[in-house]
């Protein structure tokens, strides 16, 4: 990404400015029972002008965006209270318990549109009674506060983005000029959820940009001027998990026997064919740097406009990653033939669990271009060119890399 940053002059100049977006002043959605709750304001200054006049100037500016939003209410289904205690009554299913054999909230053979018979699951404990960890699970979960046991909650979307940027020129004499630039971002949308209830449980992430830039540009003659630049660039986007915001909320905690396999929140992730889930969000870290060199050199002759030119590129990048390292579940109902039964007597239809990933990687870049705009006449311009960049992979530091070489079998899987 080319990115090109305004210098200062001579004189001073400045500017300051804010735009606001309020759900006082906006119109609401013609269908909507409510306005949307938006409050976006984006605001900031820049300020430039000399340090020592005609050779060495800055140019300072300063930019935050704050936005704050209600968003539509999310709807899902969560057992009332008598059925977290093992009442069925009223549910359609009969519930086909595996760990006694006994059939519960069975139909009577001799009354079929009668009362059910056994509408009560043992309590934890007791033979085929129960899971213990999800009843844990159900201290974590809000009872439902509409009609078919809805629960219908909202969730904040929140956002801050402040940025910054210096540029220092200084000319020396009247064939060099020298800049240095500096560039910071930081785009943070925080966790979310109300601590009592985790199904509104909401990832955050956050994305730091870090650019340094030197340049000189060096005049030979009035037909001969190289262009040069040095770029240091860092970027960081992490993803937080919400878990954090209930302590207590873990599987090893509520009494699922899931290994711990790193520090910090936990990925929570699971879902319940009786209508409800969670996606805390998972834990990651992925960083990139770039060191970038740069240098072009651009010569008149006569009718032609002759470039050549050079960028080598050094990446580094790091993948740290937590997905479903603490265990996803998801409830079905073909354990008991009902999505109550399989999750009041813990029998997930499935469970993932995978170790954390490490990875780093190297690469260089090398590209080299030539090019040549030939004016012909006052009507016809012929530009031609050339430009040469192989495609590096990425090499891992661990070795652990998966590419495809020809001609080469692989001494970890020999059927490759």
């Amino acid at each position: 990404v080319n990115m090109v940053m305004k210098s200062g002059t001579n004189k001073f100049h400045g500017t300051a400015y804010e735009y606001i977006r309020n759900n006082t002043l906006n119109a609401r959605n013609f269908f909507a029972l409510t306005d949307d709750g938006m409050k976006r304001n984006q605001f900031g200054a820049t300020i430039g002008g000399p340090i020592r006049r005609d050779k060495t100037f800055f140019f300072f500016s300063w930019q935050d965006t704050r936005l704050s939003q209600r968003p539509s209410s999310a709807n899902m289904v969560v057992p009332s209270a008598a059925q977290r205690s093992g009442d069925l009554t009223g549910l359609p299913d009969e519930v086909h318990n595996p760990w006694d054999g006994v059939t519960y909230n069975a139909i009577d053979p001799e009354n079929p549109t009668g009362p059910r018979l056994r509408t009560q699951l043992p309590a934890v404990g007791q033979p085929g009674g129960m899971d213990a960890a999800t009843q844990n699970m159900f201290k974590f979960l809000a009872l439902p506060n509409a009609e078919g046991n809805h629960s219908i909650f909202q969730t904040q979307i929140r956002e801050k983005v402040p940025e910054y940027s210096l540029k220092i020129d200084q000319n020396f004499g009247t064939k060099d000029r020298l800049f240095g630039s500096f560039f910071m971002q930081n785009d943070e949308t925080p966790i979310g959820g109300d601590p009592s209830n985790f199904i509104t449980l909401s990832a955050g992430t956050q994305f730091t940009v870090h650019r340094w830039t030197f340049g000189e540009t060096h005049t030979f003659s009035p037909t001969v001027v190289n262009d040069f630049h040095l770029t240091l660039s860092y970027t960081r986007t992490l993803f937080n998990s919400a878990q954090g915001l209930i302590p207590g909320f873990t599987w090893s905690e509520m009494g699922a026997k899931i290994p711990v396999t790193h520090a910090g929140p936990q990925f929570m992730n699971m879902g319940s064919d009786v209508g409800f889930s969670v996606w805390s969000g998972m834990p990651a870290d992925w960083s990139r740097h770039n060191f970038q060199f740069r240098d072009s050199l651009a010569v008149v002759r006569g009718s032609h406009e002759i470039k050549v030119g050079v960028d080598i590129i050094k990446g580094y990048h790091l993948d740290a990653e937590y997905w479903n390292t603490d265990g996803a579940y998801s409830w079905g109902s073909d354990r008991t033939g009902s999505a109550y039964g399989d999750l009041l007597l813990g029998l997930p239809a499935s469970f993932n669990q995978v170790s954390p990933t490490y990875w780093t990687g190297d690469r260089y870049l090398r590209m080299f271009f030539a090019q040549d705009t030939w004016r012909v006449n006052r009507k016809l311009t012929v530009i031609l060119g050339a430009r040469y960049e192989p495609m590096q992979n990425w090499k891992s530091r661990e070795g652990e890399q998966v590419v495809f070489a020809p001609g080469q079998q692989s001494i970890m899987y020999p059927n490759m």
